[in-house]
């Protein structure tokens, strides 16, 4: 019987967080499973196994640099009593803090198994990660046993840019289980005060409201496409800390009317099924759960050409290392965009290229019933390609290979 253990921050919202709920709930019920969690405060996802909380639940009046180092040596330590103590086949984590922990708590009984989940060098942007993840991620990475990445460009750009050895790699992308979500989308809506079909041009993005997602420049872009006299609703579905910024940005851009905050949503595929357009305006991912969550509802997406994983998803033909940067790019399975520039604009400044080209292939896709026809019959196909089965397969296998 497999014994493993999941380390992750917490189990209350995110990519990260809902592929470990994946993989926990659809494991084979031989494997014992321990998930062993920062804070346990608050679980938002559905999960198998047995929750271990370290009790480490950030303090807000003590994020210094200091009071962090001395909290992960705290973790490092009581990760390596229980990895002693338990003797687990393999622990497997995911986000860089785990990871690193992972790492440095490692021992002979277990193999030490990391998953990367973003574009690392696309993070250049935080301070904490340049000048001490990166470097971090360099001279440990290559520690691990095993170093699992969600794409073809995660992949390369461990192996380009941070030196990690191309044999220590495998690719494992996220599945989405395509019959719960599904059935999800026919569940009755909890939003009953929004009569989602009598709305024309339903747009939909999700995601945490943070740096990373660019929903500022998706808001931007559609005070455009508000001149030319588009009906439509954008629905925000997320939390997170840019969001006084972009309801600010809404009310001076007079997009009242047109943008609402949803929040966090328990299932926001209600939701999704009464979409005519999902748009992934991230400046970087790994592989975006919520683009092929959209494919499964068959609703036609627009995504930035972001590092990595939307071409891989939209263009799989195409070279992973190819850019988009000055057009509408009408792919195989959705359309790309250029990535955003990052920068977080006022309200009256000028909308920039990028954002124009964001608010072209919007109203295309609004307005060509025919185009949008054709994006909707193939989201479903390309869904396929990521049902959770296959992904789970590859994960017991990986792990069972591996299995000290």
């Amino acid at each position: 019987m497999p014994k493993i253990a999941i380390v992750i921050n917490s189990l209350s919202n995110g990519g990260a967080e809902r592929t470990v709920s994946n993989i926990t709930t659809h494991l084979p019920d031989n494997y014992d499973i321990d998930i062993i969690l920062n804070d346990d405060s608050s679980i938002n996802y559905d999960f198998r196994g047995n929750i271990i909380s370290l009790k480490m639940k950030p303090k807000k009046n003590k994020l210094t640099l200091g009071y962090q180092f001395l909290a992960f040596e705290r973790r490092i330590k009581k990760l390596r009593e229980l990895k002693k103590q338990k003797k687990y086949d393999a622990v497997i984590s995911f986000s860089e803090s785990a990871n690193i922990a992972n790492i440095l708590s490692g021992n002979r009984c277990s193999k030490t198994i990391v998953s990367v989940r973003v574009n690392l060098s696309s993070t250049s942007n935080n301070r904490i990660y340049r000048y001490i993840g990166f470097p971090l991620v360099k001279i440990l990475y290559n520690l691990a046993d095993i170093i699992v990445a969600v794409s073809e460009g995660v992949r390369q750009d461990l192996i380009d840019n941070f030196g990690i050895k191309e044999q220590k790699i495998c690719t494992i992308p996220n599945g989405c289980d395509i019959k719960k979500i599904k059935e999800l989308c026919n569940e009755e809506l909890t939003t009953k005060e929004i009569d989602l079909d009598s709305i024309e041009n339903i747009i939909i993005t999700t995601g945490r409201l943070e740096y990373q997602k660019g929903q500022w420049h998706l808001i931007r872009a559609l005070s455009k496409l508000k001149e030319r006299d588009v009906n439509f609703k954008l629905f925000i579905l997320g939390e997170g800390s840019e969001r006084s910024y972009y309801e600010e940005l809404v009310k001076r851009m007079k997009l009242d009317n047109e943008v609402i905050f949803l929040g966090f949503c328990n299932n926001p595929f209600a939701i999704l099924a009464h979409a005519k357009l999902y748009v992934l305006p991230s400046l970087f991912e790994g592989m975006g759960n919520t683009l092929i969550e959209a494919l499964a509802c068959g609703i036609p997406c627009i995504s930035t050409d972001h590092e990595s994983g939307a071409r891989e998803i939209l263009a799989p033909e195409t070279e992973i290392r190819f850019k988009n940067v000055n057009h509408v790019e009408y792919a195989e399975y959705g359309v790309l965009v250029p990535t955003f520039d990052g920068i977080k604009y006022s309200y009256d400044e000028s909308i920039t290229n990028e954002e124009i080209l964001m608010e072209n292939a919007i109203f295309e896709m609004l307005t060509n019933k025919k185009l949008n026809d054709e994006y909707r019959r193939k989201a479903q196909q390309r869904a396929n390609d990521f049902e959770l089965k296959s992904m789970i397969k590859k994960w017991m296998s990986l792990i069972e290979s591996n299995m000290s």
